[in-house]
């Protein structure tokens, strides 16, 4: 028999391995839905971000919008974007030895 699923009342306690991986793909897909899809509504993910906030990486006094519009913004601070563009256009190291 399948386990039930249950709503664990500590889902809010502490920053798993789990949402860290979210935490993560967002950041690096510029993607703050990411956040929003893992907690399921966008209600939720603002109650979890509130709860976890001390444990994630937010500026002092950040607000939920501010904190979603830098993870918007992460690739193109960090230059992530402009290397992924750079390795389009740069010629494939391997097949210019092969010819």
């Amino acid at each position: 028999m399948p386990r039930l699923r249950r709503s664990d009342k500590r889902k809010y306690d502490r920053v798993t391995i789990e949402l860290r991986c979210v935490l993560a793909n967002a950041h690096a897909a510029g993607d703050p839905d990411t956040w929003v899809e893992y907690w399921g509504s966008p209600e939720e993910a603002r109650r979890a971000w509130n709860a976890l906030r001390s444990q994630l990486e937010d500026e002092a006094g950040q607000t939920y919008e501010a904190w979603l519009k830098r993870i918007a913004q992460e690739p193109k601070r960090r230059g992530w974007l402009a290397e992924a563009a750079e390795d389009e256009g740069a010629p494939d190291e391997d097949a210019a030895g092969r010819e």
